[in-house]
């Protein structure tokens, strides 16, 4: 399922809203709903949704959703926003956000303007997209790019996705993961240990008088590898 919250300052719009999404069968899971704009943020933080449906006139001076968008693509740049507004004169704005914007649904609702934009939102996941179930069943679309590294835990069993963003703690194997990431040319399998993005590599320094430790930019997760295959990192990434 695709995990979805929708924020609009109308209680009937967000009724409407799901129950067409229900009527079409739709993939969609409401995971949140919130009407302050205030409130968006902080539900996107602690959820992790993979689309807002994303209302931009809150009756509010001080914000839109246009600014919650903003707000948005700077933390979570892999989400989707299906903008949501009865105000056509909005529209240019809209779509001229950095954050990766899929459509725009007119008030009031009808079933066909939200069955283009689930068709839209199908086409943008099938391409150049993962699916990653983590260990709570709940799946994540990722984009190559938002990846980090991957790393195998000590017990094998699981592995941790780290991303820009978040973590996934799943029981894919590692091996399988590097599969569906087979064509990417960001992610490289160095070790039986991880697969790391090239272009995020921030450094790789001395460890010890064997292994050598490979940083990444704005990460904390760290990557042990072995002399020769940190020379070949430094000979790539520079």
């Amino acid at each position: 399922m695709i995990r979805a919250i929708i924020a609009d300052d109308e209680p009937v719009a967000i009724r409407h809203l799901k129950k067409i999404l229900i009527q079409l069968r739709s993939n969609i899971e409401i995971i949140g709903e919130v009407a302050a704009p205030e409130q968006v943020f902080p539900m996107v933080a602690e959820k992790h949704p993979d689309i807002i449906f994303l209302d931009i006139d809150f009756n509010r001076e001080d914000i839109d959703g246009l600014i919650l968008a903003d707000k948005i693509y700077e933390h979570f740049p892999a989400a989707m926003i299906i903008y949501i507004s009865a105000h056509h004169e909005f529209k240019s704005d809209a779509w001229e956000r950095k954050a990766v914007i899929l459509g725009y649904i007119d008030k009031p609702f009808s079933k066909m303007k939200v069955e283009r934009v689930l068709l839209k939102i199908a086409n943008y996941i099938s391409y150049d997209r993962i699916e990653i179930k983590d260990k709570n069943n709940i799946l994540h679309y990722l984009s190559p790019g938002e990846i980090v590294m991957c790393e195998r835990e000590k017990n094998a069993k699981n592995t941790i996705v780290h991303c820009d963003n978040k973590e996934i703690n799943t029981s894919i194997s590692l091996t399988a993961i590097e599969k569906m990431l087979t064509g990417s040319k960001k992610l490289l399998r160095i070790s039986r240990s991880y697969i790391i993005n090239i272009t995020k590599i921030d450094q790789v320094s001395i460890f010890s008088k064997s292994s050598y430790v490979v940083q990444f930019k704005n990460s904390t997760c760290e990557a042990y590898i072995g002399k020769e295959t940190a020379h070949e990192l430094n000979l790539i990434s520079k």
